[in-house]
């Protein structure tokens, strides 16, 4: 999942299952005038499966430009498979 500069984007009642690198993403493409940050998604009630060979930064990445600290976490299962 990619969260690319949106503002309110929701990502609800899904299954991740073994992403090669990251569960989801937060990135600013455009920081042209007019443009926000990346800012307020929701990823909630979500089950994410994975690898641990394969997991990379803590399973979530977050690009510069964004504002990370306005996104809401809530009800998702983490489920590591060695």
């Amino acid at each position: 999942m990619a969260f690319v500069g949106v503002d309110g984007a929701e990502v609800r009642f899904n299954t991740i299952y073994r992403p090669e690198r990251w569960a989801f993403r937060i990135l600013q493409e455009t920081t042209a005038a007019g443009f926000v940050a990346c800012r307020n998604g929701r990823f909630t009630d979500n089950i994410v499966a994975f690898h641990s060979s394969q997991w990379s930064s803590g399973g979530v990445n977050i690009g510069p430009n964004t504002a990370p600290g306005t996104f809401q976490f809530a009800r998702n299962w983490w489920c590591l498979h060695r």
